[in-house]
Order: structure tokens, then C-alpha cells, then sequence
């Protein structure tokens, strides 16, 4: 018995191939990104600034450790 020939395949398999091949060609408005948002800038302010930092503090352990030698001498 001969075999048949098989068309339907190579025609099946060349739709999805042309429109993979076409599609990313054409403009999508959907995917465009929308416009940047408007912003206000305004001038920086120039004035002499007085570095003074003051830490008032009492400086204690969380917890007491004690420190033993393990070897003598």
C-alpha cells in the first residue's frame, strides 16, 4: 500500500511562522508607553549651614561577660 502524501502539515506549520515573524512588526498602541509625567524643579536655596552634633549618652553593657583562661600558664 503506498503512502499518502501530506500536504496539510507544511501549510499548518507556515501560518504560525509567518505571523510569528510579522507580528512584532506591527505597532501596537497598547504596548506603547504612556507620556512621562510633568514635574516642577525648583532652584536650590544657598545658605551657611553650622555642623554641630551633640550626643548626650550614658554608655552601659547589655550584659556582663566574664572572661576565664582555658589552658594555664
Amino acid at each position: 500500500m503506498p503512502t499518502p502524501i501530506r500536504k496539510g502539515p507544511t501549510r499548518k506549520g507556515l501560518v504560525p511562522l509567518a505571523l510569528a515573524l510579522v507580528l512584532p512588526l506591527l505597532p501596537l498602541p497598547a504596548l506603547a508607553q504612556p507620556a512621562p509625567p510633568t514635574v516642577t524643579v525648583s532652584e536650590p536655596v544657598r545658605r551657611n549651614i553650622t555642623e554641630w552634633e551633640e550626643h548626650i549618652a550614658r554608655l552601659e553593657p547589655s550584659a556582663r561577660v566574664e572572661l576565664r583562661a582555658r589552658v594555664s600558664g
